[in-house]
């Protein structure tokens, strides 16, 4: 797992790790994002490298790229992102965990030709994955596929 402005570790990310407030029950321990889950489907072809970039869009609307990312595809695919935004690459995608877009555009190039571009609106919602009393998330999944 790889993070991204590790000061903010800590607290930001405590929900990845399945931690949550249980009372007398017991509790899973299932690790969940905590925060904007973006994955590439299989669709990104396996030893191919991809170049990623992911913007919000705003309501004015302007698309504002906020992230680089670099995807070979496989099972799991490899990704490293730069951005000034706190994410890590995990969960079979990238994480945002600092930043709550309502729209996404994503655009895919490999050797300089667009392959696919697609706009998305991000739906957050909570759910306790660990059982009720556990602990919530709220994780939103945006997957982008080439088809």
């Amino acid at each position: 797992m790889k993070l991204h402005r590790p000061g903010l570790l800590a607290l930001s990310f405590l929900g990845i790790f399945g931690l949550g407030g249980c009372d007398e029950h017991a509790c899973g321990l299932v690790a969940y994002p905590n925060g904007l889950l973006i994955t590439f489907d299989d669709s990104f072809t396996t030893g191919q490298t991809f170049d990623v970039t992911i913007s919000e869009v705003t309501t004015t609307p302007e698309i504002v790229p906020v992230m680089n990312c670099t995807v070979t595809g496989g099972s799991p695919a490899e990704i490293a992102c730069a951005s000034g935004l706190f994410h890590a690459e995990q969960f079979g995608g990238v994480v945002i965990a600092d930043d709550k877009p309502s729209r996404l555009d994503i655009a895919v190039s490999s050797n300089g030709m667009k392959l696919a571009e697609k706009q998305f609106d991000v739906v957050f919602t909570t759910s306790e994955p660990n059982g009720p009393g556990c602990g919530t998330a709220t994780s939103p999944t945006v997957t982008m596929s080439l088809k």
